[in-house]
């Protein structure tokens, strides 16, 4: 891990150099893909794979709506809601989910999500060595059409449009785990 931008990456000696990515077989590139990130993605891909290392990207996520200026996610809105109900917490952590999984499956994604998604599709089709990971996969269940966005105890998994509370980094690392997400790895 770097911490650093995208943009960045190239011009950066520090990573090139450092023991981590010398020794590394593997480089995954995981984070908001902004639009400066996007045109940079092609020649740190070409550079990597240069090195003779695998490459892995990470979609973006989709990006849930947030309300009250970004002070409340979906799960805050709807348990704000539900104050006062006879419902217990597991049936609002169901609902929570289920909403969720709603405006995942129904909303179009945000124009950034949708052209850094684009271009790491293109990448793949032009280095069909690369691996892509769709992050909906494990924080969304198709079949169950729910996502992990809340507990039973009403513990809310993120804390704006994406980013994992400690609890969701927890629940979210488990689901990576049962899935077998970086087994091929």
């Amino acid at each position: 891990r770097y911490g650093i931008q995208i943009k960045d990456a190239l011009t950066t000696k520090d990573l090139w150099q450092s023991p981590n990515y010398q020794m590394a077989k593997v480089v995954m590139l995981a984070t908001r893909y902004d639009r400066i990130d996007i045109p940079e993605l092609s020649p740190l891909v070409a550079r990597i794979v240069k090195d003779g290392k695998k490459v892995v990207l990470v979609e973006n996520i989709f990006e849930f709506d947030e309300f009250r200026r970004g002070r409340w996610t979906l799960a805050d809105k709807i348990i704000f809601e539900q104050r006062g109900s006879s419902l217990p917490p597991a049936m609002i952590s169901r609902m929570i989910n289920r909403a969720y999984y709603e405006q995942y499956s129904t909303s179009k994604a945000k124009p950034l999500v949708l052209d850094a998604n684009t271009e790491i599709r293109r990448l793949k089709q032009a280095h069909d060595e690369i691996i892509v990971l769709d992050r909906m996969d494990y924080i969304c269940d198709r079949k169950a059409r729910a996502c992990l966005a809340s507990d039973s105890e009403l513990r809310k998994y993120f804390y704006d449009y994406g980013h994992h509370t400690l609890e969701g980094a927890s629940a979210i690392g488990a689901r990576i785990d049962d899935l077998g997400w970086l087994v091929e790895l």
